[in-house]
């Protein structure tokens, strides 16, 4: 059996999963749940939590120091920051012309 290589994320990619997960969610999520909400081939539990812990140093997401599920080791939500950055993302990616420039569109005609 030939073995294939998963495309990996960019950080981009990855972060913005799972701000977008946080964002759509609202609550304190666990791992777990993080992990399965969130697209991508390099997000699963064990290297999941370094990027959380990256994230709440820069204040995007929070950490519950004691989690509200008894059965959960760590717990995150996003932050107002994490939030607003998600949405200035958004903001900037809906642009038609800012899509052509960064490949994601054909034509910067509005339909």
């Amino acid at each position: 059996m030939p073995i294939t290589n998963k495309p990996k994320q960019s950080q981009a990619q990855r972060n913005l999963s799972i701000l977008g997960y946080l964002v759509k969610e609202g609550t304190w999520k666990n791992l777990r749940e993080i992990a399965t909400g969130t697209s991508g081939p390099d997000l699963g539990r064990d290297r999941l939590k370094p990027f959380l812990d990256e994230l709440v140093q820069l204040g995007l997401v929070e950490y519950a120091d004691e989690p509200q599920n008894p059965q959960a080791k760590h717990e995150y939500r996003v932050t107002q920051k994490g939030r607003e950055s998600f949405q200035k993302y958004v903001s900037f990616i809906s642009d038609p012309t800012t899509k052509f420039v960064f490949g994601l569109s054909k034509n910067t005609s509005e339909e």
